[in-house]
């Protein structure tokens, strides 16, 4: 049986360089400063109490530490995983192993051949063991022997675990200074939301918990030795711990940030810009456009739920990266084409460029001292091919460039020693935002190298043609840029290039759509319900007016746009207003006012000149008479009317019921006529009545006139004596014999009727010619009295009544 050995921390010894150790051996201090010790040599070093010459004792409790020497932070240990290592504990027997410089550090397990019979894996102290020293024990009952175990102690610089962060502050935000608050959500590896126009300063920062500054056990530093690179998925990329990112165009982002220390070991973690995309606002509308003056309308905003209708956001997608080619070297050449070329894949099978878009952008990395010896194409792995810029003017890739002279791409090295110098990236895209070709002119600046020269201003510009020229090409496969120098008179670089395809390419590929917030039309004083509201009613001015609708989405990007309202005066319908009947001229209406058309109505007794859609509508008659005309014009739906009346040729008829004028008396001469207006008598003065009463005898004379015509009638009266006798003495002495009037001879109609004074009828004489002398009807004389007579002429129009006395 082995002693077991009581074991404390300052009884450590230090194995030599190729010395061996048991576990019944005092607490070891490592050699890990000297390369070729036993602790670093990759031999098996440490063995049960009976070496590796015989079964380990029964009833065996020994306990080892062992810790680094200061050449390493952490040790490790291995038992039976390498060929030829002994590993052999009976299932009775345990080995113990602890994560630190004793029995109450933490246990990292317990094991025998039967809990693992392939042995124990490589376990190194871990960092929260700051003295990188490991503890085993081991425990045997007697039981059962093996032949124990032979294992390697090593020395250890394992990679030092650290946080990598990162951080972002949204344009003023963080450059003045003021600002705090970390814009990246979540922190690290989430969104940061912004505006496009928008800068963002991305900080980088690392959490070195085991660096020995912190800690004070072994390792290396990290703190004090540690790099950032920045890759963008846009094709920048930067150093330092601080970058400012200004996206150029709306879509996303991914931002790579790599930490690297000293041993190198890298952490790398991934945030992602999201940009606001312009919102559609196809849903803003007036629900009329165009109103009559006085009328309203309904403005239909949107961006919350419930409306009416919603401005919606667009979707945007995360720009996936590009796939990089390394450095290509352009010598002088005449004629001489150069290829770089990039093999892209694990797009889905059969993935093509579908149109332009799909091609995102392609960024080149260059530099060059004469412009005007190059062209550049992209060809596609099906062979189709596009022309990025043609510069020289004879004939090479493509017939007569524009022809670049001696400008610079990026801060050439215009010496053609084959060095490079500063190359600048140049991006051709048709993305909204791209500079025009280079074919429609371009703008310098002074180049960033060490030869003296005028560059293009590195930014993305549209290519010569566009990408339109690859649809159908394969996604997957080997993409190919050419370039060809014509003249030998320079040298230059391609430092870098990549293709970028559009995240609709990729089913993985995150899309987001920012949601609207808040919205609202700007104020105006033409809105009378709704004020603020999504649906709003306007009563606008007669013209054009524009009414703003605002809304801000979750990214805090304000939008807006105009919607325009046209007040048109209403319709109107205008004289002339009469005509007469049976006229092809009719009544024709001339200044008609209706700003999208309209309908006319009318009665039946109007015929119409034209179809009732016609603005300027006529109309003619055989029916005298007012009648009422419509028109409804489309825009304003407004009815308006109007009377128009149709005058027959006038008609006029003098009915005076007698042609004579008893002297002394007045005489009514009265008219009958189809127009009332405008008539007009031969009197002094002037009469213009129906009737008239004169006294006079003499020709008399009315006219009748209107719009239609002039027509007259006339009358000639006379004044007679119109005495009749109230006594005759019919004794045939020829005075008075007979009952005399002037009635009777001026009227041939003269119905003569006497009555007795009892009313009975004892004469009468339809055709009474004044020889009435006292007799009865049948002949037999009267006897003398008082009679009572009746006379009846003019058509009975007139009648005398009164009494005779026959006297004999």
């Amino acid at each position: 049986m082995k002693n077991i050995l009581t074991i404390t921390l300052a009884l450590f010894s230090v194995l030599s360089i190729f010395g061996q150790t048991n576990i019944s051996d005092n607490d070891t201090i490592c050699d890990c400063l000297n390369a070729g010790s036993g602790f670093q040599s990759g031999a098996v070093n440490f063995f049960d109490a009976s070496g590796n010459t015989a079964d380990y004792l029964p009833n065996s409790n020994d306990t080892i530490t062992f810790c680094p020497d200061g050449g390493a932070s952490k040790l490790s240990v291995a038992f039976g995983v390498n060929s030829g290592f002994t590993w052999d504990i009976d299932a009775s027997d345990t080995l113990y192993i602890y994560d630190g410089n004793s029995t109450s550090s933490p246990l990292v397990g317990a094991y025998n051949s039967s809990t693992h019979p392939n042995g124990i894996p490589a376990f190194t102290a871990s960092w929260a063991n700051t003295s990188g020293c490991l503890t085993i024990v081991f425990i045997s009952d007697g039981v059962g022997e093996g032949t124990g175990w032979e294992s390697l102690v090593s020395c250890a610089n394992p990679v030092q675990p650290f946080e990598a962060h990162m951080s972002a502050f949204i344009t003023g935000e963080a450059i003045g200074g003021n600002d705090l608050l970390n814009d990246l959500n979540p922190s690290d590896t989430g969104y940061v939301d912004v505006c496009f126009g928008d800068t963002i300063m991305f900080v980088g920062s690392a959490v070195f918990p085991y660096d020995p500054a912190n800690t004070g056990n072994g390792g290396y530093d990290q703190i004090g030795n540690h790099t950032y690179s920045w890759e963008l998925s846009n094709g920048d990329s930067f150093t330092g711990d601080t970058i400012y990112f200004t996206p150029p165009f709306r879509g996303g982002f991914l931002i790579r940030l790599d930490i690297t220390d000293a041993f190198p070991f890298q952490q790398t973690i991934f945030s992602t810009v999201r940009v606001s995309t312009v919102p559609s606002f196809s849903s803003c509308v007036a629900l009329k456009d165009t109103i009559c003056e006085g009328a309203s309308t309904i403005l239909v905003g949107g961006g919350t739920p419930g409306n009416v209708s919603g401005v919606e956001g667009q979707a945007g997608s995360i720009d996936i990266g590009g796939a990089f080619a390394t450095l290509t070297y352009l010598p002088d050449g005449s004629g001489q084409n150069y290829e770089t070329d990039i093999v892209i894949s694990g797009f889905p099978v059969g993935s093509t460029v579908q149109n332009a878009a799909d091609i995102s952008r392609i960024c080149l990395s260059m530099e060059h001292s004469y412009l005007g010896d190059l062209e550049m194409k992209l060809t596609c792995p099906g062979g189709q091919s596009v022309m990025l810029f043609n510069s020289y003017t004879g004939n090479g890739l493509y017939p007569g460039g524009f022809g670049g002279g001696g400008t610079f791409l990026g801060g050439a090295k215009d010496n053609s020693t084959g060095s490079p110098g500063v190359c600048e990236q140049y991006c051709f895209s048709e993305r909204p935002g791209a500079l025009p070709a280079w074919v429609n002119g371009y703008s310098t600046v002074t180049a960033s190298g060490p030869s003296i020269g005028n560059m293009i201003v590195p930014d993305t510009y549209l290519p010569e043609e566009s990408f339109a020229n690859l649809v159908g090409c394969p996604v997957n496969g080997t993409w190919t840029v050419t370039v060809r120098d014509n003249l030998g008179t320079d040298d230059g670089y391609i430092c870098e290039w990549g293709i970028f395809l559009s995240g609709t390419l990729d089913p993985n590929t995150e899309n987001y759509v920012p949601t609207i917030q808040n919205s609202f039309w700007s104020p105006n004083s033409s809105i009378v319900s709704g004020n603020n509201d999504t649906a709003i009613v306007v009563i606008p001015p007669i013209g054009s007016t524009d009414f703003q609708f605002n809304v801000e989405d979750n990214f805090g990007c304000s939008y807006d746009t105009t919607v325009t309202v046209v007040v048109i005066t209403g319709p109107s319908i205008s004289n002339p207003v009469a005509g007469c009947v049976n006229s092809s001229d009719g009544v024709q209406f001339t200044n008609t006012f209706a700003p999208d058309g309209g309908t006319w109505s009318y009665p039946s007794e109007l015929t119409p000149k034209y179809p009732n859609t016609f603005i300027n509508q006529g109309f003619t008659s055989s029916t005298p008479g007012t009648f009422t005309v419509t028109f409804e014009d489309v825009q304003c739906g407004e009815i308006q009317t109007q009377e128009i009346t149709f005058f027959p040729i006038p008609t006029v008829g003098i009915v005076t019921d007698d042609g004579d004028i008893c002297r002394g008396d007045s005489l009514v001469v009265s008219i009958v006529t189809s127009d009332p207006n405008n008539i007009v008598w031969s009197t002094f003065p002037v009469k213009t009545s129906p009737t008239i009463s004169v006294s006079d005898g003499g020709l008399y004379t009315v006219t009748v006139s209107n719009a239609c015509g002039l027509v007259s009638d006339s009358i000639y009266l006379t004044v007679i004596d119109c005495e009749i006798p109230n006594i005759i003495t019919p004794n045939n002495d020829g005075v008075n014999d007979y009952f005399y009037t002037n009635i009777a001879d001026a009227y041939e109609d003269v119905v003569f009727t006497v009555f007795n004074r009892w009313g009975r009828q004892v004469y009468e004489n339809a055709h009474y010619d004044n020889t009435w002398n006292g007799v009865k009807s049948g002949g037999a004389e009267l006897n003398s009295g008082v009679y009572y007579y009746v006379l009846t002429y003019n058509e009975g129009k007139k009648i005398e009544k009164g009494f005779i006395t026959i006297v004999k």
